[in-house]
């Protein structure tokens, strides 16, 4: 232990004296770290909104579907509600939602607008990963109320020009009945139609062209157990509801969906960036070295061992390169921590991921690894250098 203290303590002194050949060798190393961990960075929150994207489209692994026949009535699909929220209970699952996708005119101030209504439950929130931006989302007892609440996507609000702020306001469905805006969801780009959420109790006034018989039901489940619960749920459902199957229909079950491949060109890129680092240092260090000779042989003549100035010269560079590894991780940090960059990078998340860890952490390591792979050439030459070369020189 005194040995590597003392071989630490002689390599930061050696960085203090000569500043300046440490500075240019290591800018390159600093900067290729601060590109690789960026990244990586950059690698891991694009799988996260990846992730997200296709949770909101397909719900949250593991999310079983299935499809409930002779429905036709709200009536009915109370009866089938409560019959279905005992069956989850006795598999503790929390999270249930309806789903019925339609298309239809709602007229704001006299103006009719093409959008997406979909029949939803409460749980459908917590389920697609929906960003609630102003107003509320549904509550219990919304199902009683004369006029039916709705939520509506933000590009919603773009279109017809209603403001967040006119919250609650009122709106006219196909049926011609009177909607209230209750809330407002993130999401819904400019090439995407706007959508209006509302409960399945109030399809008959909302969507009755779609109706009962297109809804399906979505359980989000813990994916420990996911096989076993879809295997006993089937039987279950069958005997009590009438339900034929029970089907996995998240984006978890057909795989990475290329994000393996999003990885690996990341991955690819981050070893190009860092080899153009690794060389750069080899060749400063290299021909340093050899402005060093009587230094070196000076060493040697005062006992200095071969395995010692090997140490010596190799802990030079791992120490150097470790500083600027610090320092590449800070500013790559600081950058995606910028609010602007931020704003761009996160937009549409429900929750603003924090900068990963492991793309750090790879950063350091890499960043020893280079001073210790930088280091071993001009460690070896430095251990030919013979006292003789020291007094010619």
């Amino acid at each position: 232990m005194t040995r590597i203290v003392s071989l630490l303590a002689e390599a930061w002194q050696e960085l203090r004296i000569h500043k300046l050949r440490v500075l240019l060798s290591l800018i390159g190393v600093g900067v290729a770290v601060c590109a690789l961990t960026l990244v990586v960075a950059l690698g891991a929150i694009a799988e996260r909104v990846s992730t997200e994207y296709m949770e909101r489209v397909g719900g949250r692994p593991v999310t079983l579907s299935m499809y409930p026949s002779q429905l036709s009535t709200a009536s009915e699909y109370e009866v089938f509600r409560d019959r279905l929220d005992a069956e989850a209970e006795r598999f503790d699952i929390s999270y249930i939602t309806a789903l019925s996708e339609g298309y239809g005119p709602i007229a704001v101030n006299g103006t009719p607008y093409d959008v997406n209504l979909n029949a939803v439950d409460p749980s459908f929130k917590v389920m697609r990963h929906q960003v609630v931006t102003a107003g509320r989302w549904f509550e219990a007892g919304d199902e009683q109320n004369m006029s039916p609440p709705v939520v509506v996507s933000s590009n919603f609000l773009d279109q017809t020009g209603v403001s967040a702020a006119d919250l609650p306001r009122t709106i006219t469905t196909p049926t011609g009945a009177q909607a209230t805006v209750i809330g407002v969801v993130q999401g819904g780009g400019v090439m995407e139609d706007p959508t209006v959420f509302f409960l399945p109790q109030h399809m008959a006034v909302m969507n009755p062209d779609e109706g009962f018989d297109s809804l399906r039901v979505d359980l989000w489940v813990p994916e420990h157990n996911a096989k076993t619960l879809q295997k006993q749920l089937g039987p279950a459902l069958k005997a009590s509801l009438g339900v034929q199957s029970v089907e996995r229909s998240d984006f978890a079950a057909q795989g990475d969906m290329g994000l393996g491949m999003l990885k690996a060109i990341l991955l690819s890129i981050s070893g190009i960036i860092m080899a153009m680092g690794v060389l750069g240092m080899i060749n400063i260090a290299v021909v340093t070295i050899q402005q060093r000779i009587r230094e070196i042989g000076i060493r040697r003549s005062f006992g200095a061992s071969t395995g010692r100035v090997f140490f010596s010269v190799m802990m030079e560079s791992v120490v150097g390169t470790f500083v600027a590894g610090v320092v590449g991780v800070g500013a790559a940090i600081l950058l995606l921590r910028n609010p602007l960059v931020a704003q761009v990078l996160f937009d549409g998340l429900q929750d603003t991921p924090p900068f990963p860890i492991s793309a750090a952490l790879l950063g350091i390591v890499v960043a020893l690894a280079v001073g210790g792979l930088a280091g071993l050439i001009p460690a070896l030459v430095a251990t030919r250098i013979r006292i003789i070369d020291a007094i010619r020189t």
